[in-house]
Protein backbone atom coordinates (compact mmCIF):
# COMPACT_ATOMS: atom_id res chain seq x y z
CA UNK A 1 0.00 0.00 0.00
CA UNK A 2 1.15 3.33 -1.05
CA UNK A 3 -0.01 6.05 1.05
CA UNK A 4 0.27 9.87 0.59
CA UNK A 5 -1.48 12.77 1.50
CA UNK A 6 -3.90 12.86 -0.87
CA UNK A 7 -4.62 8.97 -0.22
CA UNK A 8 -4.69 9.93 3.56
CA UNK A 9 -6.91 13.26 2.70
CA UNK A 10 -9.49 10.62 0.58
CA UNK A 11 -9.88 8.16 3.47
CA UNK A 12 -10.65 10.85 6.40
CA UNK A 13 -13.16 12.79 3.80
CA UNK A 14 -14.64 9.54 2.79
CA UNK A 15 -14.80 8.15 6.45
CA UNK A 16 -16.27 11.64 7.77
CA UNK A 17 -19.31 11.74 5.34
CA UNK A 18 -20.02 8.31 6.03
CA UNK A 19 -20.14 8.42 9.54
CA UNK A 20 -22.65 11.97 8.55
CA UNK A 21 -25.08 9.81 6.70
CA UNK A 22 -25.26 7.09 9.11
CA UNK A 23 -26.25 10.55 11.54
CA UNK A 24 -28.40 11.59 9.48
CA UNK A 25 -30.39 8.11 8.47
CA UNK A 26 -30.49 7.53 11.78
CA UNK A 27 -32.22 10.99 12.95
CA UNK A 28 -32.78 12.84 9.99
CA UNK A 29 -37.12 13.08 9.84
CA UNK A 30 -37.23 15.13 6.25
CA UNK A 31 -36.76 15.11 2.68
CA UNK A 32 -33.75 17.54 3.39
CA UNK A 33 -31.93 15.51 5.61
CA UNK A 34 -32.58 12.73 2.75
CA UNK A 35 -30.87 14.64 0.21
CA UNK A 36 -28.19 16.05 3.11
CA UNK A 37 -27.52 12.42 2.79
CA UNK A 38 -27.08 11.84 -0.83
CA UNK A 39 -24.87 14.69 -0.88
CA UNK A 40 -22.42 13.39 1.98
CA UNK A 41 -22.61 10.23 -0.19
CA UNK A 42 -21.57 11.71 -2.92
CA UNK A 43 -18.54 13.18 -1.40
CA UNK A 44 -17.82 10.46 0.54
CA UNK A 45 -17.52 8.57 -3.05
CA UNK A 46 -15.08 10.84 -4.22
CA UNK A 47 -13.10 10.49 -1.38
CA UNK A 48 -13.09 6.61 -1.47
CA UNK A 49 -11.82 7.07 -5.16
CA UNK A 50 -9.18 9.33 -4.13
CA UNK A 51 -7.84 7.17 -1.24
CA UNK A 52 -8.06 4.56 -4.10
CA UNK A 53 -6.32 7.05 -6.73
CA UNK A 54 -3.26 7.96 -4.35
CA UNK A 55 -2.40 4.65 -3.63
CA UNK A 56 -2.94 3.13 -7.39
CA UNK A 57 0.54 2.52 -9.18
CA UNK A 58 -0.91 1.12 -12.14
CA UNK A 59 -2.34 3.17 -14.36
CA UNK A 60 -5.13 1.43 -15.83
CA UNK A 61 -6.58 1.45 -12.18
CA UNK A 62 -6.06 4.38 -11.40
CA UNK A 63 -8.59 5.24 -14.65
CA UNK A 64 -10.98 3.51 -13.22
CA UNK A 65 -10.54 4.52 -10.37
CA UNK A 66 -11.02 8.23 -11.34
CA UNK A 67 -14.34 7.69 -13.27
CA UNK A 68 -15.57 6.76 -10.41
CA UNK A 69 -14.57 9.36 -8.35
CA UNK A 70 -15.98 11.95 -10.64
CA UNK A 71 -19.73 9.88 -10.18
CA UNK A 72 -19.16 11.40 -6.61
CA UNK A 73 -17.85 14.63 -7.87
CA UNK A 74 -20.48 15.53 -10.53
CA UNK A 75 -22.82 15.34 -8.02
CA UNK A 76 -21.73 16.87 -5.13
CA UNK A 77 -23.14 20.65 -6.18
CA UNK A 78 -26.24 18.95 -7.93
CA UNK A 79 -27.03 17.68 -4.35
CA UNK A 80 -25.51 20.95 -2.56
CA UNK A 81 -28.28 23.38 -4.76
CA UNK A 82 -31.22 20.24 -3.70
CA UNK A 83 -30.18 20.82 -0.31
CA UNK A 84 -30.80 24.45 -0.18
CA UNK A 85 -33.92 24.53 -3.18
CA UNK A 86 -35.05 22.23 0.18
CA UNK A 87 -33.97 24.31 2.95
CA UNK A 88 -35.05 27.66 1.19
CA UNK A 89 -38.39 26.47 -0.11
CA UNK A 90 -37.20 28.04 -3.84
CA UNK A 91 -39.97 27.97 -6.32
CA UNK A 92 -37.25 26.88 -8.97
CA UNK A 93 -38.68 23.24 -9.59
CA UNK A 94 -37.20 24.16 -13.63
CA UNK A 95 -33.84 24.63 -12.75
CA UNK A 96 -33.67 21.49 -10.74
CA UNK A 97 -34.54 19.47 -13.27
CA UNK A 98 -32.40 20.83 -15.73
CA UNK A 99 -29.37 20.46 -13.48
CA UNK A 100 -30.14 16.97 -12.34
CA UNK A 101 -30.48 16.49 -16.32
CA UNK A 102 -26.87 17.97 -17.06
CA UNK A 103 -25.36 16.06 -14.29
CA UNK A 104 -26.64 13.12 -16.18
CA UNK A 105 -25.15 13.90 -19.04
CA UNK A 106 -22.06 14.56 -17.51
CA UNK A 107 -21.97 11.58 -15.70
CA UNK A 108 -22.15 9.74 -19.13
CA UNK A 109 -19.34 10.94 -20.89
CA UNK A 110 -17.42 10.21 -17.53
CA UNK A 111 -18.58 6.47 -17.96
CA UNK A 112 -18.70 5.95 -21.46
CA UNK A 113 -17.27 9.21 -23.59
CA UNK A 114 -13.96 7.85 -25.44
CA UNK A 115 -10.75 9.01 -23.90
CA UNK A 116 -10.24 13.19 -25.02
CA UNK A 117 -13.03 13.68 -24.31
CA UNK A 118 -14.54 14.13 -20.58
CA UNK A 119 -10.79 12.58 -19.20
CA UNK A 120 -8.10 13.30 -21.81
CA UNK A 121 -5.59 10.97 -19.99
CA UNK A 122 -3.41 10.34 -16.86
CA UNK A 123 -0.33 11.72 -15.99
CA UNK A 124 1.79 11.18 -13.20
CA UNK A 125 1.68 14.01 -10.89
CA UNK A 126 3.65 15.36 -7.65
CA UNK A 127 5.96 11.96 -8.06
CA UNK A 128 3.30 10.37 -6.37
CA UNK A 129 0.17 9.47 -8.36
CA UNK A 130 -1.81 9.58 -11.80
CA UNK A 131 -3.87 12.31 -11.98
CA UNK A 132 -6.72 12.43 -14.68
CA UNK A 133 -6.22 15.52 -17.29
CA UNK A 134 -8.79 17.53 -18.94
CA UNK A 135 -10.79 16.81 -21.90
CA UNK A 136 -12.36 19.42 -24.01
CA UNK A 137 -16.19 18.71 -22.40
CA UNK A 138 -13.76 18.73 -18.78
CA UNK A 139 -13.90 22.66 -19.56
CA UNK A 140 -17.57 22.80 -20.07
CA UNK A 141 -18.48 20.32 -16.82
CA UNK A 142 -16.31 22.95 -14.64
CA UNK A 143 -17.96 25.62 -15.64
CA UNK A 144 -21.26 24.06 -14.47
CA UNK A 145 -19.83 22.81 -11.37
CA UNK A 146 -18.10 25.70 -10.41
CA UNK A 147 -21.34 28.25 -11.33
CA UNK A 148 -23.55 25.78 -9.53
CA UNK A 149 -21.61 26.09 -6.42
CA UNK A 150 -21.23 29.86 -6.28
CA UNK A 151 -25.05 30.19 -7.17
CA UNK A 152 -25.89 27.46 -4.47
CA UNK A 153 -23.91 29.62 -2.14
CA UNK A 154 -25.34 33.43 -3.10
CA UNK A 155 -29.22 31.24 -2.62
CA UNK A 156 -28.11 30.22 0.84
CA UNK A 157 -26.29 33.47 1.67
CA UNK A 158 -30.22 35.14 1.21
CA UNK A 159 -31.63 32.78 3.06
CA UNK A 160 -29.67 33.49 5.65
CA UNK A 161 -30.68 37.30 5.11
CA UNK A 162 -34.24 36.66 5.77
CA UNK A 163 -33.85 33.91 8.38
CA UNK A 164 -34.23 35.12 12.13
CA UNK A 165 -33.48 33.40 15.16
CA UNK A 166 -31.68 30.24 15.68
CA UNK A 167 -32.48 29.06 12.05
CA UNK A 168 -30.36 32.17 10.86
CA UNK A 169 -27.61 30.98 13.43
CA UNK A 170 -27.86 27.14 11.23
CA UNK A 171 -27.99 28.58 7.82
CA UNK A 172 -25.11 31.00 9.06
CA UNK A 173 -22.84 27.60 9.97
CA UNK A 174 -24.06 25.85 6.71
CA UNK A 175 -22.83 28.62 4.65
CA UNK A 176 -19.16 28.66 6.79
CA UNK A 177 -19.04 25.04 6.49
CA UNK A 178 -19.59 24.73 2.51
CA UNK A 179 -16.99 27.61 1.51
CA UNK A 180 -14.21 25.78 4.03
CA UNK A 181 -15.22 22.66 2.39
CA UNK A 182 -15.65 23.37 -0.80
CA UNK A 183 -12.44 26.07 -0.67
CA UNK A 184 -10.41 22.87 -0.16
CA UNK A 185 -12.80 20.42 -2.26
CA UNK A 186 -11.90 23.21 -5.50
CA UNK A 187 -8.16 22.84 -5.57
CA UNK A 188 -8.51 18.95 -6.38
CA UNK A 189 -9.25 20.49 -9.90
CA UNK A 190 -6.27 22.58 -10.39
CA UNK A 191 -3.80 19.71 -11.17
CA UNK A 192 -6.64 18.85 -14.32
CA UNK A 193 -6.25 21.76 -15.44
CA UNK A 194 -2.40 21.22 -15.16
CA UNK A 195 -1.35 23.86 -12.37
CA UNK A 196 1.02 22.32 -10.40
CA UNK A 197 -0.57 22.65 -7.18
CA UNK A 198 -1.01 19.75 -4.65
CA UNK A 199 -4.73 19.20 -3.86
Amino acid sequence: MHLNLFSIAGLLLSTTCLILTFILFAFGKNKTHRVWSLFNISVAVWGFGAFLIGQETSVINAAVYWKIAHIGIIFIPVFLFHVIYLLGKLKQKNLLVFIYSVATLFLLLNLFAPKGVFISGLYFAFSSFYYADAGWAYYIFFTFWASLVLYSQIKLFLIYLQASGPTKNQILYLFLGFIFGLSGGITNFLPVFRMNIYP
